[in-house]
């Protein structure tokens, strides 16, 4: 009799496992789906205000602390595993989405993808750490004692099973018993979910959240060929500009993210800085806007404003005041071999 009792809670705490697992998913899934609008919301505001960016993670960090507390556990109906793990979560979501903005890491990852893989990531985790916590007989029981109006009936016999009194008379009698109420009333039909809809609900507003930002731009709005006008007014700009150019060119070359093929563009781009062939810069620029880069994120400021304005002319000395030398172009292999 204790055993047919036992082999039915167990039952039940296969599937109480189970659904407290997709619960603690769907929890971790809206932390990590409001980690992502945060990262969203920062990495849409990088290119204008990176520190404005990075204090947004403010954000997040303030939700780990509060997770933290009693109350806010309670209020949220938080298993203490649960909650340590969207503290956690948040922290790590807070450190890294900093880290992406001061190092311009942000702008090699789509903003679309970070709910797409932060979600299905905290939901895995949650999923994961609540199966391997699993659930006591004594938890199934009480729960089983609550939904189906037992009495503690199944509790009792749950202890007086654990104890060396369990094949005494009484405890026997408890046992049975409880096994008469629990056939009666179906575990198997009784409900075992703790978390209500509006679990659902929340999990479908942070989707929706996610995918509004994902809209927003992730650069400065720029003018059809806005760069591509350096090539134009490359000898408006001044000696200090062209040399501070041609080093970003080369910095992006040897960046750790830059494949061959553009690190060769990028030192052509650089070669025809210093040698002024317009027609060289224009045809690179072109390709390397072509191949996805991001041409604002590597010209100086205000050397694109420079190449922008309206001034300017085809002489070096209108830029900057002096003379133009006339030192003939040097040949751009000797410009990339030192």
């Amino acid at each position: 009799m204790q055993d047919e009792l036992l082999v039915i809670l167990a039952q039940a705490r296969r599937r109480l496992v189970r659904t407290r697992a997709l619960e603690s998913a769907a929890v971790l899934a809206i932390v990590a789906g409001l980690c992502a609008a945060v990262s969203e919301l920062a990495w849409a505001l990088a290119p204008f205000a990176p520190t404005v960016a990075s204090m947004i993670y403010l954000l997040p960090l303030a939700g780990s602390i509060v997770i933290a507390l009693p109350a806010a556990r309670r209020a949220l109906r938080l298993d203490g595993h649960i909650a340590f793990l969207a503290a956690v979560f948040c922290l790590a979501a807070s450190a890294t989405g900093v880290a992406f903005i001061m190092t311009g890491s942000y702008s090699q990852v789509p903003t679309a993808a970070l709910p797409l893989v932060l979600m299905p990531l905290g939901a895995a985790i949650a999923a994961a750490a609540t199966g391997i916590r699993g659930v006591s007989l004594r938890e199934v029981a009480i729960l089983l004692d609550m939904r189906a109006d037992l009495a503690e009936r199944l509790a009792t016999a749950v202890e007086l099973a654990e104890t060396a009194d369990c094949d005494k008379p009484y405890a026997r009698t408890v046992c049975a018993q409880a096994l008469s109420a629990v056939r009666e009333k179906r575990p198997q039909n009784l409900p075992v979910w703790n978390r209500s809809r509006a679990t659902t609900g929340a999990l479908g507003l942070v989707g929706l959240l996610c995918l509004t930002l994902a809209l927003l731009p992730a650069q400065p709005p720029s003018e059809p060929g806005g760069e591509l006008a350096l090539a134009v007014r490359l000898d408006s700009l001044s000696r200090e500009q062209r040399r501070e150019l041609a080093e970003r060119f080369r910095q992006a070359a040897g960046g750790p993210r830059t494949d061959s093929e553009l690190a060769e563009k990028f030192l052509q781009a650089a070669a025809a800085v210093e040698i002024r062939d317009r027609e060289t810069l224009e045809k690179t620029l072109q390709k390397l806007r072509e191949a996805g880069v991001e041409l604002r994120k590597v010209i100086p400021p205000d050397v694109l404003a420079a190449a922008g304005g309206d001034g300017g002319g085809d002489s070096i000395g209108q830029a900057d005041g002096k003379s133009p030398d006339a030192a003939p172009p040097v040949p751009p292999e000797n410009v990339r071999d030192g």
